[in-house]
Order: C-alpha cells, then sequence, then structure tokens
C-alpha cells in the first residue's frame, strides 16, 4: 500500500507544475514496468489472462475467442518469443502511449491528467480488465479527434478499440454530443430515480453476448449497492457544481458533455457489478475535463475549484484503495 501512496503523491506534487511532459512520459514507463513485475495474484484477472495467453499461444482457431486484437496481440507476443511478463509490459504500454499522447495535446496540466487516471483507478483498470481499457484508450484517442472536428477519425479508433473488447461501440453514442445540450439537472434526475429500480431486462436487450452481466445471478449489487448509490450521488453533485460555475465555453465542451453521459449511465448501470465498466468509456475524459476546470471557472474564491476536485480525487483514490478494488493489493512480484 505505501508503494501506491508514494507514487500518488509524487504525481501530485509533478501538478504544480503545467507543463512537465518529460515526467509524464517517465511516469508512464515506471507504471508500465510496476504492471509487468506483479505477481499472478496481483490484480482480480491478473491469473486469467495468463491461462488465456497459455491457451492463444497454442494453435486456437481465431474464432476461439471473441476480440481479434486481443487474439492477435497475444499470438504476436509468443510468435517472437514473448513471456507473460512481456505481455503485461506489452499490454501497459499500448494502453498508456494513446492516454500520454492525449494528455499532451489537449491537457491543460499534463501531470495534473496523469494523477487523475491514477486516482480513480482507471490505471489499474489494466490489471482488472485489461481488453477493457486497452480499448478506452483508443476511444480516448477518437474523442481528441472528434472534438477537432474529425468525425470518420472517431470512428476508426472506436471501431479499432472494438477489436479490443467489443463494449467500445457504445462509444459511437458521443459522435451526436457536439449539437446537443445535455447537462440539465432534469435529466440527471430522471436517470438517478431510474438506475435504483432498474434490473438487467431492459439493459440486455442492447448488451447482446454480454447480457448474462445484467441478468445472471451475479449480475445485480448487493453488500456494495449502497456505496454505488453514494458514488452516484457525488458524480451527480460534482457534474452540477462544475457544470454550473465552469466559463460558458467550457461548459459547452465536448468533453464535459461526455462527462454527463457517463453520470447518466452509471445512474442507469449502478445495480449491477459490471456498470461501471460500461461508464468508464464515458468518465474518463475527467483526466482532460478537471484540468481544464481548474483553470477555466467562475468561482470567486481562488483555490476553492481546485480543492473540491482534489477532495474528490483522493476521497477516491484512498476509498478504492482501503477497499483493495482490483485486487491490488499486497503487491508482490512474480
Amino acid at each position: 500500500m505505501v508503494m501506491y501512496v508514494i507514487i500518488w503523491f509524487i504525481l501530485f506534487l509533478a501538478s504544480a507544475r503545467r507543463g512537465n511532459m518529460w515526467f509524464v512520459w517517465f511516469m508512464i514507463f515506471v507504471l508500465t514496468i510496476l504492471s509487468c513485475l506483479r505477481a499472478t495474484t496481483v490484480g482480480t484477472d491478473t491469473i486469467v489472462y495468463r491461462l488465456i495467453f497459455d491457451y492463444l499461444s497454442g494453435s486456437p482457431s481465431w474464432s476461439s475467442y471473441p476480440e481479434p486484437g486481443w487474439v492477435a496481440l497475444n499470438k504476436a507476443v509468443s510468435f517472437f518469443g514473448g513471456d507473460f511478463k512481456l505481455l503485461l509490459w506489452t499490454i501497459a504500454t499500448i494502453t498508456l502511449i494513446p492516454i500520454g499522447i492525449v494528455i499532451s495535446r489537449e491537457s491543460e496540466n499534463k501531470s495534473f491528467s496523469l494523477f487523475i487516471y491514477y486516482s480513480l483507478f482507471i490505471f489499474f483498470s489494466i490489471w482488472n480488465a485489461a481488453r477493457q481499457t486497452m480499448a478506452m484508450s483508443f476511444v480516448m484517442m477518437g474523442y481528441l479527434a472528434l472534438y477537432n472536428r474529425k468525425p470518420w477519425q472517431f470512428i476508426l479508433w472506436t471501431l479499432f478499440g472494438s477489436l479490443f473488447h467489443v463494449s467500445a461501440i457504445v462509444s459511437l453514442l458521443v459522435i451526436v454530443l457536439p449539437k446537443l445540450r445535455i447537462t440539465k439537472s432534469a435529466l440527471l434526475s430522471i436517470s438517478f430515480i431510474a438506475g435504483v429500480f432498474m434490473r438487467g431486462s431492459l439493459l440486455a436487450l442492447v448488451a447482446g453476448k454480454y447480457s448474462v452481466y445484467l441478468t445472471g445471478d451475479n449480475a445485480l449489487r448487493t453488500e456494495s449497492r449502497l456505496m454505488s448509490m453514494i458514488l452516484s450521488v457525488m458524480y451527480n453533485a460534482l457534474l452540477v457544481w462544475i457544470f454550473h460555475s465552469s466559463t460558458p465555453r467550457l461548459r459547452e465542451s465536448l468533453w464535459i458533455k461526455i462527462f454527463a453521459i457517463g453520470v447518466v449511465a452509471y445512474n442507469l448501470t449502478m445495480n449491477f457489478e459490471l456498470g461501471t465498466r460500461l461508464t468508464l468509456y464515458y468518465t474518463i475524459v475527467q483526466i482532460i475535463l478537471f484540468p481544464y476546470y481548474v483553470y477555466n471557472n467562475t468561482v470567486k474564491q481562488k483555490g476553492l475549484a481546485f480543492a473540491i476536485v482534489l477532495f474528490y480525487l483522493s476521497t477516491m483514490f484512498f476509498l478504492l484503495l482501503g477497499m483493495n478494488s482490483r485486487n491490488v493489493l499486497p503487491y508482490s512480484l512474480s
């Protein structure tokens, strides 16, 4: 636990400088090493990825696994004589490089964006949901293209991400956002109420082969349901605060609209164990939105906007770490 906290403080202190891109790339390299050296007991699904790697290193047909990009990656590492450690490093590297590119091109504070990515445990999702986290990184490249008014590049990046996890397709909804105004309190209230009573049958209609995660015996949250509702309230309150205290330009930006979609999606799926995985495709934009907000807000009290964001990030990080989310504790070397 101490190692994770030290890295958190290093990233936080580095956020004092708005540039620092060399530091961001250095820390990205450090995080890739942290990923590849972990034992199979660190990370919820690490042992599963080891079994999949051993299986795909043989000669199964490409149709034996749903995502061809994941099959190709495992087979490529095996073909060039790499072991499972190299696969873990490759996964982390492919996932983090697009994040670094988006940060370098669009963030108001490069180090702060990486701090957000780490604080919200998105980085640790590589250890728990590697295929989806990789897909999310490509989707972020797509969001950057859409922000720069290149919708076809956005579509291509999203489709490429779906080669690693088909759920990336849900990100295509974002293509209609530039012309819509969706950050209305009424919409958030409706989605929150719907989420409290939502069951899996409706969402299963659009989930396809993943509907088992919405209708199976273990689909609904039980002991963590209260925590998911608290998190939903935090999301809604944060979005409303940011929306009403942002500059007009930021209020109409693509980033805040994507985050709003993420909040609504979380409200609708908070009863489900895998609900947060769906919403991560949208809420990942916090790494760009929050730095923009900190430097583009109408709050009269200097530093209050940053303090609110930092309180939220600190709460999330230490809460998730204390709960041993993603099974990151204890860290051990393989």
